[in-house]
């Protein structure tokens, strides 16, 4: 058995090698802190960048590309009134800010129930925009992103929230397949 390590440390371009590291599935979150001071807004933008990661740069010779599998979003920390509505959009943009894409759609919940339950739930993601993120993480390894939102009555008019200390904690998680082996 040692040899065979021995043999696999020595030779790290060989295709054997390659076909040894299995795809790998991981996630990245977000929680963002949502102030409310306006019925709609956006969260802080972020940064995601896997090149800054020691997994990354360990294994980079052998990563073929990402798979986004789903995005997730979840609520805690909630204090505003019962009947409050939630529904958002998560955007992304690449380094330059050059390209930007609406990703995903968040349907309208009525948060106390979301929060209540304590799950993620998934957003509708729009596939042409999740292709878009796993193009990003190829190359340059990296893109921005952010969550859109606005607030509502059952009716869907703007809660009025002037002049009230409501918060929220708003987690977006990315679920990612790292691709290797074919190289």
């Amino acid at each position: 058995m040692l040899p065979v390590i021995a043999l696999l440390l020595l030779l790290p371009g060989c295709s054997l090698f390659d076909s040894l590291i299995p795809d790998v599935d991981t996630d990245y979150s977000k929680t963002f802190t949502v102030h409310i001071t306006n019925s709609s807004g956006y969260t802080v933008s972020t940064l995601v960048d896997v090149t800054s990661s020691s997994d990354y740069n360990d294994f980079k010779d052998h990563i073929d590309g990402f798979t986004i599998n789903k995005i997730t979003w979840q609520i805690s920390d909630y204090q505003a009134p019962d009947d409050m509505y939630f529904n958002g959009t998560v955007n992304a943009w690449d380094v330059d800010s050059t390209k930007s894409f609406h990703v995903a759609d968040i349907r309208k919940v009525k948060l106390a129930n979301v929060v209540s339950a304590g799950e993620q739930d998934n957003v509708d993601e729009i596939s042409a925009g999740t292709d878009l993120i796993a193009g990003w993480l190829n190359s340059p390894g990296r893109f921005y992103f952010d969550a859109g939102y606005e607030l509502t009555d059952s009716s869907g008019k703007p809660y009025m929230v002037e002049g009230k200390n409501y918060s929220f904690k708003m987690t977006l998680t990315y679920y990612v397949t790292v691709k290797t082996g074919s190289k």
